[in-house]
Order: structure tokens, then C-alpha cells, then sequence
């Protein structure tokens, strides 16, 4: 499979924390540098993710939409300048055998690292903003 992006992280998102994988290598190698790393969902913490994945390199990051949680995820590392993609959580069910947060995490940064997924739509922040004050 051809990579189309070579520095990723893929986010596992539940209510109280999320599950970040980043992999980071060129389109010829063959192994990329991968990192497990857990954050809070508080604001503070969601700062320093964004921090943390600019410190990695990130360009692109995958997240599933689960239930609301993803949206303060989302408009937190938005303003980070990552190419924010959210996706529908069932891709992660296609993975056969136990699950843990760490493997969903990782198998998100994967699909992102070869384009293999679709993303969802996500309205602009100021129509977000207008939703969420109606």
C-alpha cells in the first residue's frame, strides 16, 4: 500500500481520556516510529496533546466520532493546524480479536497513514458554536 501521510496520530476517544498513537516515518520505510501516549479529557490536558503532536511532527490526525466526546477533542486540536479528519467508529469493529484502546488508537494512525478511510462531515466552528448554543 502506498503511504499517503507520514506523520500521523490516530485517537481513541472515551469520556474521561483518550488513547493517541503517532506514527512517524518516511513512504520507504517500512516500520515508522510509533508512539503510545494517554491524555485526560480536561482542557489542560487536551492543550497539551495539541502540544505533544506538533513536538512529534503531526500533520494529520484520526479520531472516531463517539457519541459527543469527540467534539471538545476535536475543538481543541483543531486550532493546532492538523488536518483533522473524525470517522465513523464502525471501521474500528473490523478488527477481529480482543479490542483495548491502545490497538483501536493504533489502528486508526494506520488508516490515516494510507488514506484508507473517509471522513465525516464536520461543520465549520461558527455553525458548531451556533448548535451547540440553540
Amino acid at each position: 500500500m502506498e503511504v499517503v501521510a507520514e506523520s500521523v496520530a490516530g485517537i481513541d476517544v472515551h469520556q474521561k481520556e483518550i488513547t493517541v498513537t503517532v506514527l512517524i516515518g518516511s513512504a520507504e520505510s517500512a516500520k515508522p516510529k510509533k508512539v503510545h501516549v494517554r491524555f485526560q479529557t480536561v482542557t489542560f490536558d487536551l492543550k497539551a496533546c495539541g502540544a505533544w503532536l506538533k513536538q512529534q511532527a503531526v500533520k494529520q490526525v484520526l479520531m472516531e466520532s463517539t457519541g459527543q466526546y469527540w467534539r471538545p477533542v476535536w475543538q481543541i486540536l483543531e486550532p493546532f493546524g492538523f488536518n483533522m479528519i473524525l470517522c465513523n467508529p464502525r471501521i474500528i469493529k473490523n478488527i477481529p480479536g480482543k479490542k483495548t484502546d491502545q490497538k483501536d488508537s493504533e489502528w486508526l494512525s494506520e488508516l490515516a497513514r494510507y488514506g484508507l478511510v473517509s471522513a465525516s462531515y464536520v461543520p465549520p466552528r461558527q455553525i458548531q458554536e451556533l448548535h451547540e448554543s440553540t
